[in-house]
């Protein structure tokens, strides 16, 4: 309890002694720790996915031990569920499926596909014609196909017919994947296709616990499948990057908080007649060493709590508007954090401005102020 009346006193003392430098310091470190806030929330990794807009955050693909049939996912309950924006069905061709102006030395078995969106929500991309169908094309199966962006589909044109499948289709457009045939919902329902793999786009992306429960669903509404695309990936990716995102966020900080260090040292080598008094009663340099520690973590945890203040009254009338994301939140969890590191860097920051006002031996020190 005396030491820290004792370090209150010392503080007191600097401010005292010299209002403009001490107040400039803390400005100063105000300024740090707030730019160290902004930082941790739009250069983390991990905070960036949070609210990421990037498809991979919406997209779940399942891909089927035995092909499901195509009731069995039209009528699935959870992919019924508000949160579905669409589903995507998957039946992987053949190569005697593929039509005749398809080069077939080109491909392999189930590398092309036919592909239906069940719900016709989610947008196709366009590479020519038409990326959708029309409601009547729906509605009565008609016999119309968006052609993949391949090589082989240079020989045709909007309103040709292709054979797929032993079928002929009049083709409407070609769309973006080099992969993919698109059919209308009904015809695919129509042609008997089973589906062997699907893709489920949703309206919102999940938070990290949403996600989980979210697969545990899919596992349990279909334990014949393995998830090969999921938003866990994205998290793991961003999770991977954490150390070398803090520490560059770290090395920021640091950077801009030495020019503010000196300072403080002035106002350290000002009580420097003070310590010398501590030494020659005994106190040992590592005990004076603790005491001047103990100074920063108390004034950076201040700095550390009017930054923090800051940047939660501000946030939404000020910060909100420099976030490089939308949306862009902090938690107390974030909030814990950001003010351990700022008194921890603090003090690393601090250590050698401390070590320089203690190198001298208390002789030398003794006869400086004599």
């Amino acid at each position: 309890m005396k030491t820290i009346k004792l370090i209150f006193s010392r503080i007191s003392f600097y401010f005292l002694s010299n209002k403009l430098i001490f107040i400039m310091f803390l400005l100063g470190g105000i300024v740090c720790s707030t730019s160290f806030i902004y930082f941790y929330g739009n250069q983390l990794s991990t905070k960036k996915s949070e609210v990421s807009t990037d498809s991979s955050y919406y997209t779940y693909t399942l891909k089927f031990d035995e092909p499901a049939s195509y009731y069995e996912i039209k009528n699935s309950s959870l992919l019924n569920s508000e949160i579905i924006e669409d589903v995507m069905a998957v039946h992987y061709l053949l190569l005697d499926d593929l039509p005749k102006e398809f080069n077939k030395n080109n491909y392999i078995d189930y590398y092309l596909r036919v592909c239906t969106q069940i719900n016709n929500k989610h947008k196709l991309f366009s590479k020519m014609g038409r990326s959708e169908f029309y409601d009547e094309e729906i509605k009565n199966g008609k016999n119309v196909i968006i052609l993949p962006n391949c090589d082989d589909i240079f020989s045709l044109a909007q309103g040709d017919t292709v054979t797929l499948s032993g079928r002929e289709y009049e083709v409407i457009g070609v769309n973006t994947f080099i992969d993919n045939f698109y059919i209308p919902s009904n015809t695919f329902d129509k042609c008997g296709y089973s589906i062997d793999e699907i893709t489920i786009y949703t309206t919102e992306r999940m938070s990290r616990t949403e996600n989980s429960q979210f697969i545990a669903n899919l596992h349990a509404e279909f334990p014949q499948s393995d998830l090969i695309e999921s938003p866990s990936e994205s998290y793991k990716a961003a999770d991977s990057y954490f150390i070398g995102d803090f520490f560059l966020i770290m090395c920021e900080f640091i950077i801009s908080a030495l020019s503010f260090m000196f300072l403080i040292k002035f106002l350290i080598d000002k009580s420097n007649l003070e310590n010398i008094i501590y030494l020659i009663v005994g106190a040992t340099k590592r005990k004076l060493f603790l005491i001047l520690i103990l100074e920063n973590i108390i004034i950076s945890g201040i700095i550390g709590i009017i930054s923090i203040a800051i940047h939660l009254i501000t946030y939404n009338q000020f910060f909100v508007y420099f976030n490089v994301y939308e949306g862009l939140q902090y938690s107390i969890m974030d909030y814990i954090i950001i003010f351990i590191s700022i008194i921890i860097l603090s003090c690393i920051t601090a250590i050698p401005f401390i070590i320089s006002c203690l190198k001298n031996s208390i002789i030398i020190n003794k006869n400086k102020y004599n």
